[in-house]
């Protein structure tokens, strides 16, 4: 898996593309550390070219959206897969972080946070 960063004014778009499993967790968890240590709380996780979504990886989604709601920020997933969405519905996963159709829906959603 590649994690792409497009930062924004007080916002960062993540994109993630390739495999998210077990293996990769490490790497959303580095991405989101560094994201917070130059001050962003405001994170789209873009899962747009996500082919593949294990369970460990969604731990790490709600670790990554817990760390942001401690500094008072927000994550919200936009553009998910078909996969991936289907996997976020059947556990029910976009009832504890918002998914988005389109980034900037999402950066909307954390500017009206």
């Amino acid at each position: 898996m590649h994690i792409t960063a497009e930062p924004g004014d007080n916002h960062v778009v993540l994109h993630l593309r390739g495999e998210f499993d077990t293996y990769y967790c490490h790497l959303l968890d580095e991405e989101i550390a560094a994201v917070q240590k130059n001050g962003i709380q405001l994170v789209v996780l873009n899962l747009r070219l996500v082919k593949f979504i294990n369970s460990t990886a969604l731990g790490a989604i709600i670790k990554a959206s817990k760390a942001l709601m401690r500094e008072d920020g927000m994550l919200v997933i936009s553009r998910p897969s078909a996969f991936c969405r289907d996997i976020i519905e059947k556990v029910g996963l976009n009832r504890v972080v918002p998914v988005s159709e389109t980034d900037e829906e999402g950066i909307t959603m954390l500017m009206e946070k």
